[in-house]
């Protein structure tokens, strides 16, 4: 694996204080409840994280929107809003096949058009561009999500519409990629994205001023209950190494995602043979979704996936000795 060293002078100095925004007032008492009656608070932590809060597009995704054909499609953990970009048209010119499909994931609380920068770009490739709203997200129907319950509606979407060249993730929509991980899903782009279920425990237990002990111990015990026993072992990248070893992979974080810290990324990348890590800066755990630099990273990477096939090389590991990407450097100051 060609890892991607940050140099140190321009590494920004970790956040005192990292994971989802959280109002003082809600933390404060959050952590009171903890001290107090530890499973109660775990409890109200998971009414919290399980039920996200839609939010409305802006302009720049309606126009996607618009551009999209919509269907649903129903899958064993609820409905899904299925939207579908067909592939450009080659110009006069250009010899070009349909070349595939790509597929792309949002994570908690989004939607299918958080990912709409990298939609024309990839048709301009040839490829069809796949995405959906999973239940309780977007024009989906629902109440509540789980990473469980995501994962399931990936491979539901796969099966359904796939295979793909390609799947770009973002946030827990990565996690749940992960999860999923097989050859249908093609080269994988994670963005944004934990390392593990444990890791975004880890991060909510903080950000909401649980602490390490009884709290903590409760909100675990809340995760198992909600998402399944062995929830902890099947969103750990180290327990799909052999899977992951054999699908190219892309790390995209910033040094400045305060949801998601950026060293999560540097594990998974670490546990990923052959994947690429590609850091950026300035741009936080949303806007690096529409950053121009790191779409054209994600689609140099699907390409590099095209000229692989019709080479006929699996591209699944990096040459030896090749250099590594130099950092997307984002334009942007600040959180996003």
């Amino acid at each position: 694996m060609n890892e991607l060293v940050i140099p140190l002078a321009r590494r920004p100095r970790p956040p005192r204080r990292v994971g989802p925004t959280v109002p003082r007032g809600l933390r404060w008492a959050m952590a009171a409840l903890g001290r107090a009656a530890p499973d109660l608070a775990a409890r109200t932590a998971g009414h919290l994280v399980f039920r996200p809060r839609r939010v409305e597009r802006p302009f720049r995704e309606r126009v996607a929107r618009a551009e999209a054909a919509a269907s649903w499609l129903d899958t064993p953990v609820g409905r899904v809003r299925v939207y579908r970009w067909k592939a450009g048209p080659a110009l006069p010119w250009e010899d070009r096949r349909h070349q595939g499909r790509v597929l792309l994931v949002h994570g908690f609380g989004g939607r299918a058009t958080q990912l709409a920068a990298f939609v024309d770009p990839l048709r301009s490739l040839g490829l069809e561009v796949v995405a959906f709203d999973a239940p309780a997200h977007g024009e989906a129907p629902g109440h509540t999500m789980d990473v469980r319950r995501l994962r399931d509606v990936v491979v539901g979407v796969a099966e359904a519409e796939g295979p793909f060249v390609g799947t770009v993730s973002h946030s827990m929509g990565a996690g749940a990629v992960l999860g999923a991980a097989s050859p249908s899903l093609g080269r994988l782009v994670c963005i944004g994205g934990p390392y593990s279920l444990g890791a975004v425990v880890d991060v909510l237990s903080q950000a909401l001023g649980l602490g390490r002990g009884a709290a903590r111990a409760a909100l675990d015990a809340e995760f198992r209950h909600r998402v399944g026993p062995r929830a902890f072992e099947e969103f750990d990248p180290s327990s799909h190494a052999e899977t992951l070893a054999q699908l190219p992979g892309l790390v995209v974080h910033d040094v400045d995602d305060r949801e998601v810290p950026f060293e999560q990324a540097e594990r998974l990348a670490s546990v990923w043979p052959g994947a690429r890590l590609q850091p950026t800066a300035g741009l936080g755990h949303r806007r690096i979704l529409r950053d121009p630099v790191v779409v054209s990273t994600v689609v140099d990477f699907m390409q590099e996936g095209l000229r692989d096939d019709e080479s006929g090389s699996s591209g699944s590991q990096p040459a030896p000795g090749e250099p590594s990407s130099p950092p997307c450097w984002g334009v942007g100051v600040g959180l996003a």
